[in-house]
């Protein structure tokens, strides 16, 4: 799958969320995470980023049309949990996550759940320099799907939310 930025969008903010999704998906390698390829420009000067292409419904759908287990849903949501768990150990919080963010494709007939999307991904890093930011959520703005954010998330007072979002979500 291809992802890039059209020219028309090339605000800082979209230019800074873009690298933000690249950088955090270069950064991370689980089975549960859709992997980067590489990344450039067009000739046109349009940031892009060639990641793999997951071949599957959302994980909603997939478990509905496979009349999954209460159990098998469980094992299936256990290892999206171990790629979230993955991306906070990279300093990575999605704010995204909801059944079309995490497709399911099949492995050797075995589900296997992909988290996509990290396209608001926060980085948490403590190390940045002193005045460097880390989020580009802007104070009063509120970014991600509703009817999946956590509380905090969804307040546009609160700017530092953490790992537990995710979890939430």
């Amino acid at each position: 799958a291809i992802k890039v930025v059209k020219s028309g969008l090339f605000s800082p903010q979209a230019l800074q969320r873009f690298d933000v999704e690249r950088r955090a998906l270069a950064i991370m390698n689980h089975p549960a995470i859709a992997r980067v390829y590489e990344a450039g420009a067009t000739p046109s000067l349009e940031p892009y980023f060639v990641m793999e292409y997951v071949s599957g419904p959302p994980i909603s759908t997939y478990c509905n049309q496979k009349s999954l287990s209460v159990r098998a849903r469980v094992e299936l949501m256990i290892k999206v949990c171990e790629g979230v768990q993955h991306a906070h150990q990279n300093a990575i919080i999605h704010r995204d996550l909801k059944p079309s963010n995490i497709l399911v494709t099949e492995v050797d007939g075995q589900p296997v759940p992909r988290i996509i999307d990290f396209g608001i991904a926060k980085s948490v890093e403590p190390s940045r320099p002193e005045g460097e930011t880390n989020s580009f959520t802007q104070v009063g703005g509120i970014l991600g799907t509703l009817g999946y954010m956590s509380p905090e998330q969804s307040d546009p007072g609160i700017v530092n939310v953490d790992t537990r979002t995710d979890v939430y979500s």
